[in-house]
């Protein structure tokens, strides 16, 4: 019994001390409500995950409220972050002492390759080239926009008046946008949604001189056409390059198409 008292003491006097806190617009002023802390004292916030976002300075005490000046800021405050008290060590030298988050970056880039499973005909595989370019506007979401180049190539057999199945290959270059969420964003492995809009110039070749679009059922045709995507992607976020796979799905003309991609992507700034 003496022992388990024991360890109970010294697992709460050990344990981190989280305290609920608000930030003004710039985030660099917030208040803590605690008791526990006085002027002059030292705090860090962190994620749910133990990595530092943030350090401050107790400068004023109001009733139940601690006037705490940020002094130093990786990434944006949450409000599930939590406030600990730190010690002047960990406070003049935290990269000795704790794992800093990585940041979103207000700017950033991202190349993919898919493999496209275009429902426009038979056996039809796909392979798509994009490149994107991110905007970070508000806490974990950005605007971003994507260059694809697409192409592919399968047979068709519809409306060809019994004749045989014909090769046909087909291509799409466009432009889309649309916004994009980060979940988990100081986790190792976050997890981002992509939704977007645009338009694809499409490409259609098919051998025997028949119709294109009755052969493909104007699912595909050359010129024009909407470009419609969304995705989930598993991101690795680490400093420097973060590679990432999902599963997307496509609405290319009038087409539905199911993709998986990798890809990395990288800080602009």
């Amino acid at each position: 019994m003496k022992r388990l008292l024991a360890l109970t003491f010294v697992l709460w006097s050990t344990a981190s001390h989280a305290f609920p806190f608000k930030c003004d617009k710039e985030q660099m002023q917030c208040e803590v409500q605690t008791r526990r802390l006085t002027v002059g004292d030292k705090i860090g916030i962190f994620t749910p995950e133990k990595q530092l976002v943030a350090l401050g300075e107790v400068t004023d005490i109001d009733g139940a409220k601690r006037i705490v000046k940020i002094t130093k800021k990786w990434s944006t405050l949450l409000r599930n972050h939590d406030v600990d008290i730190i010690n002047d060590n960990a406070f003049q030298n935290p990269t000795q002492y704790y794992t800093i988050v990585t940041p979103l970056a207000s700017m950033s880039w991202a190349v993919q390759t898919s493999m496209v499973n275009l429902g426009i005909g038979d056996g039809f595989i796909g392979t798509e080239l994009s490149g994107l370019f991110f905007k970070h506007f508000w806490r974990d979401f950005s605007y971003y926009g994507r260059l694809h180049y697409l192409t592919g190539k399968g047979t068709a057999s519809d409306n060809l008046g019994g004749a045989s199945s014909q090769s046909v290959t087909v291509s799409s270059m466009g432009l889309s946008g649309g916004i994009s969420e980060m979940l988990l964003p100081f986790a190792t492995l976050a997890v981002r949604l992509d939704g977007e809009l645009g338009f694809g110039m499409g490409k259609v070749a098919l051998d025997g001189g028949f119709d294109e679009d009755k052969v493909l059922n104007s699912r595909f045709k050359d010129g024009f056409g909407i470009y419609a995507r969304g995705g989930a992607a598993v991101v690795w976020r680490r400093d420097g390059l973060q590679p990432e796979l999902g599963l997307a799905v496509l609405r290319l003309h009038n087409s539905n198409n199911a993709a998986f991609f990798i890809g990395l992507n990288g800080t602009i700034r």
